[in-house]
């Protein structure tokens, strides 16, 4: 038995680096794709309406290989009379996300405010409690500044190709209840949810790499297409008001 036990061990811890070196070559290509990701933004002379983008990576548009293909350019695309401008700090947590809205500004009102953020807390285990509280001091300050707030949700972290099991497990699991706790909170305030969040079973990817960009981890044009279709049924039901 105990032989039995130690050449599972030697078997174990081998497979465990080469993962943990698969996963941290990965996030140096994840570093570099953001270093030269430029972010969307559009300013016409008489805008129809003002539109904030917020949050990390995803709010920049790393994976896109246009700005005009991120989530913010869609946007764009979809409310073209809009005044659209991006804040990000790429791999950013909740809490640190806070300095992105500045509510002491009383000529800065927003019409539409769309924060994708929660990705990281999710990689860094973040616990749900203090998740809970930085999520709801941002939803609170994203009110006082904003006609409207729709909250992008991550998607399933663990099904993302740059995690392979155990890690796709420990994710996925950590994905759920911390999106649980936002989407919770999010419809106690008014807040407009948008969920990404999905099985195995469902997930809109199908797990495939065609999807993401070459980090494994952001999505690339088609990823962003899926997402933002489901953006835009939320829109099209809250935000349909506007001149597109």
């Amino acid at each position: 038995m105990n032989i039995f036990f130690l050449a599972l061990f030697f078997l174990i811890i081998p497979i465990i680096f080469i993962e943990v070196v698969w996963i941290a070559y990965h996030g140096i290509l994840s570093k570099k794709l953001a270093k030269k990701t430029k972010h969307f933004s559009q300013f016409p002379s008489d805008p129809t309406c003002k539109i904030l983008v917020l949050g990390d990576s995803i709010a920049c548009g790393v994976g896109a290989t246009e700005e005009c293909n991120s989530l913010a350019g869609r946007l764009g695309s979809l409310y073209p009379g809009a005044y659209v401008t991006t804040r990000f700090i790429n791999g950013v947590k909740v809490k640190k996300a806070l300095t992105l809205i500045d509510t002491s500004k009383k000529e800065e009102r927003w019409n539409l405010l769309v924060i994708f953020l929660g990705g990281m807390d999710i990689i860094h285990f973040t616990p749900r409690k203090i998740f809970s509280r930085n999520i709801s001091v941002i939803f609170n300050k994203a009110k006082q500044c904003a006609d409207k707030v729709v909250y992008v949700s991550p998607a399933n972290v663990g099904l993302s190709p740059i995690f392979p099991f155990p890690f796709s497990l420990f994710y996925s699991i950590h994905s759920y209840f911390l999106l649980k706790t936002a989407k919770k909170i999010a419809a106690e305030m008014g807040i407009i949810y948008v969920d990404l969040f999905e099985n195995k079973k469902n997930d809109s990817f199908g797990g495939k790499v065609d999807f993401y960009a070459p980090d494994l981890s952001h999505p690339n044009d088609e990823g962003y297409i899926i997402w933002f279709n489901k953006i835009k049924e939320a829109l099209d039901n809250h935000f349909p008001f506007y001149n597109k």
